[in-house]
């Protein structure tokens, strides 16, 4: 109990001391380009939530170092407890893989696909699908056309599946699923390395986010299967380090992973290519300096490093189209002057539903510094030597809780329920992983059920029946693999006789273009957008509105789609005259409304009505 209250009590006082000055915290409020939305309205820095954050984080590990000087005193009449480890024998290593993959598999079913599953929604689908006709009209990246996520997150994904399948909606949302599911059983196997092989952890951890993820609590997206592949090098550099004989072809894949994932992930989603980035620049020192500089594996290591490196650029080159100069402008110059400020929100951590993942990182933060602090009380050696011992002893655990932290970032930019939903599967990864490798042997030395076999195999079992249900009830199967599914079932009944009536009226060589933030139009029409921003919401910076007038000067646009009353677009039309001013005085003196079928808004350039031109 006293040894609880001490781990307790920092903790709380840490947190409380954070939340009570977490609106309190406020950085200066700065618009050089005049970008109007939601926060810019209050003049809310967007920092502020990342600061906020910080300070979450910071304030029981403060508080916890501030009493370790009391607390060591505290420690000399507590013995030193060593956990007792799981006694249910394992597997052999096919079996286990075999078990767990089953489980995975069941649970990927189970849980919706990122944007790619149950209703359409023509704005995330068409952040791939539109864009995906830029890249078949040959066009480059980021000099015809830009995106946000990155070039395989958004169009690519999309070309691929068309490559696979055909060209349909349902080959798109189809492929997806395969990569969910690829992504979902390659967890699997990561967490059985992190519990060298020990199936009754591994499926627990599985089965816990299974769960969440299937009840949509959390959402694992598949194109996080990069980060999977990232995070399955560290088990193997654990091995190395603990002594264990490692094959040099895996070693060399590990370390190979380690700079080739952070490069090519730039091209596939680059915000999670930053943070495998970021985490390189952590990890590839401390192992080098730490575990292998005089080791049998140095020269191994360093061989994967460079190799990684020339084959990752030369990979993103080819994804690029070599166009490096203008994808670092766009991403890395541009787009941190306005991202957050043109879609962020201020976070809401007082309401349950975005407290309550917050509140995890500073408990999971804090519990690594606590075993730390506990570990190296009972160490004779020195600093250095205890911290290097420890890092070694954790590895796993700290990749996964650098990941989680970097990945949380995305929550804090857009700060909706979206964004929370898929960003904060990493922490709970670790707080699972810790209770298993700390609470789990405990509860079975104390629980006689859980040491007994069948038992244990009859839980297994009820875990598979909870995912098998849901796919039964929830027609998961035609959910994740729609291919027979034609377009037309896909696409919203309002949107189809306005798709008829363009599709009649569009010459070969006139463009059409969407205010609507609802690329998927370039898709339904197969004609790519007549400027780089398929969304033109992102467009938002000035010199990007300069651009847009430029362009379309230079090009055929007959008709835009002006407004209609999806979810995505502005809620009143005049917004469109606040947040792009430039673009919209344009707009309006070159084109005018034509037709409105449905809620779909159709203005045509005038051009068109001066030159006569017969509509249908």
């Amino acid at each position: 109990m006293k040894r609880i209250l001490l781990f307790l009590l920092p903790l709380l006082i840490g947190i409380s001391i954070a939340l009570l000055v977490w609106n309190h915290l406020w950085l200066p409020f700065s618009n050089p380009f005049h970008i109007t939305s939601e926060i810019a309205s209050i003049g809310f820095n967007p920092t502020n939530n990342t600061i906020r954050f910080l300070v979450l984080i910071a304030s029981p590990i403060i508080i916890l170092l501030l009493a370790s000087r009391f607390y060591s005193k505290s420690y000399k009449t507590l013995s030193i407890v060593e956990n007792p480890i799981l006694t249910f024998p394992k597997p052999k290593k096919h079996i286990s893989i075999l078990i767990t993959s089953i489980v995975a598999i069941l649970f990927g079913l189970a849980s919706p696909t990122f944007i790619a599953s149950e209703k359409f929604d023509p704005f995330h689908e068409g952040e791939s699908l539109g864009p995906a006709i830029s890249v078949q009209a040959g066009q480059i990246p980021y000099k015809d056309y830009v995106m946000i996520h990155g070039v395989y997150q958004d169009p690519m994904r999309s070309v691929i599946a068309f490559s696979i399948f055909g060209r349909s909606i349902g080959a798109v949302r189809t492929y997806e699923s395969i990569i969910k599911l690829i992504m979902w059983v390659l967890f699997g196997l990561f967490l059985l390395q992190v519990f060298d092989w020990q199936i009754v952890q591994s499926v627990f951890v599985l089965g816990c986010l299974g769960i969440l993820s299937s009840i949509k609590a959390i959402t694992i997206m598949p194109r996080d299967i990069t980060s999977i592949l990232y995070l399955m090098s560290f088990p193997v550099f654990l091995r190395a380090i603990s002594s264990k004989d490692v094959h040099k072809i895996p070693f060399v894949a590990a370390s190979f992973a380690l700079v080739f994932l952070p490069i090519i992930g730039l091209g596939m989603s680059v915000d999670r290519g930053v943070y495998y980035g970021a985490m390189s620049l952590v990890f590839v020192p401390l192992l080098y300096f730490f575990y292998f500089k005089k080791s049998y594996y140095n020269t191994l290591f360093l061989i994967g490093l460079l190799g990684g490196s020339c084959v990752g650029f030369f990979i993103l080159g080819q994804i690029l189209h070599w166009n490096f100069s203008g994808f670092i402008e766009f991403c890395f110059v541009r787009m941190p002057e306005y991202k957050d400020l043109m879609d962020g929100f201020v976070y809401t951590m007082f309401a349950p539903r975005f407290g309550i993942p917050a509140l995890t990182y500073p408990i999971a933060t804090y519990i690594i510094i606590w075993k730390f602090l506990e570990y190296s009380r009972y160490s004779s050696l020195s600093l250095y030597q205890t911290l290097k011992d420890f890092v070694a002893k954790y590895l796993n655990e700290f990749a996964v809780l650098l990941f989680a932290l970097l990945i949380f970032r995305s929550a804090l930019g857009r700060a909706d329920w979206t964004h929370i939903n898929y960003s904060w599967f990493g922490i709970l990864s670790y707080i699972f992983i810790v209770f298993s490798k700390d609470i789990l042997p405990i509860l079975q030395s104390k629980i006689q059920y859980l040491q007994n076999g069948i038992v244990i195999f009859s839980i297994l079992l009820l875990l598979c029946i909870f995912p098998s249900y849901l796919i039964a009830k929830r027609q998961a199967l035609s959910d994740n693999f729609p291919l027979g599914t034609k377009d037309i079932e896909f696409i919203p009944e309002k949107d189809k006789p306005a798709i008829d009536f363009l599709q009649k009226n569009l010459g070969k060589n006139d463009d059409f273009l969407t205010l609507t933030d609802e690329a998927i139009w370039y898709y339904y029409l197969n004609k790519p957008c007549p400027i780089r921003f398929n969304i033109v919401m992102h467009a938002i910076h000035p010199a990007f509105q300069h651009e847009i007038v430029d362009s379309l000067q230079k090009r055929n646009v007959k008709f835009v789609l002006y407004h209609n009353l999806h979810w995505a677009n502005f809620a009143e039309p005049s917004a469109k005259n606040k947040i792009l001013p430039i673009f919209m005085e344009y707009f309006y003196r070159n084109f005018k409304p034509y037709r409105t079928i449905n809620d779909n808004e159709i203005w045509i350039k005038s051009s068109f009505i001066d030159s006569k031109t017969i509509l249908n």
